[in-house]
C-alpha cells in the first residue's frame, strides 16, 4: 500500500510546504526590503502586546485579559511569519536552527548550575 504524503507536512520551523511557497511569493511580490521593514513593524507590535499583557496581569485587571491575550497570540503569529521570511531572505534557516540548539543547550547548562546552587 502506497502512502500519500501530506502537503501539510511541516518543516522544522513549523511551516508547511504550501505556507513556505506563500511566504516566498510574498517576498517576490512585495520585495525583500519591504518585508524586512514589515518585520520591524511586527516586532514593534509584539513589544506593545507584551507590555499591555504584562500591565493587565500586574494590575490583576482580568476583565481585559482575553482581549490582550488574543492580541498577543496574533502578534506572536505575525512575528513568526516575518522571522521565517527573514531567514528565507538571508538563507540562514539551518544556521538559525543550529544557533537555537546551541543556545538551548547553553540554557540547560545554566539551569543545571542553578539547580545545584550555583548562580
Amino acid at each position: 500500500m502506497q502512502t500519500i504524503k501530506s502537503s501539510k507536512k511541516k518543516n522544522p520551523q513549523g511551516f508547511s510546504k504550501r505556507q513556505i511557497a506563500i511566504l516566498e511569493k510574498a517576498i517576490d511580490k512585495f520585495g525583500r526590503n519591504n518585508q524586512i521593514i514589515m518585520a520591524y513593524e511586527e516586532l514593534g507590535e509584539l513589544i506593545q502586546a507584551l507590555a499591555k499583557m504584562n500591565r493587565v496581569v500586574r494590575q490583576t485587571d482580568y476583565d481585559d485579559y482575553e482581549k490582550y491575550l488574543n492580541n498577543l497570540i496574533s502578534e506572536l503569529a505575525d512575528v513568526e511569519i516575518m522571522t521565517q521570511q527573514i531567514k528565507m531572505i538571508y538563507d540562514v534557516e539551518s544556521k538559525v536552527g543550529s544557533s537555537k540548539e546551541y543556545k538551548i543547550e547553553r540554557l540547560n547548562q545554566r539551569l543545571k548550575k542553578y539547580e545545584n546552587g550555583h548562580k
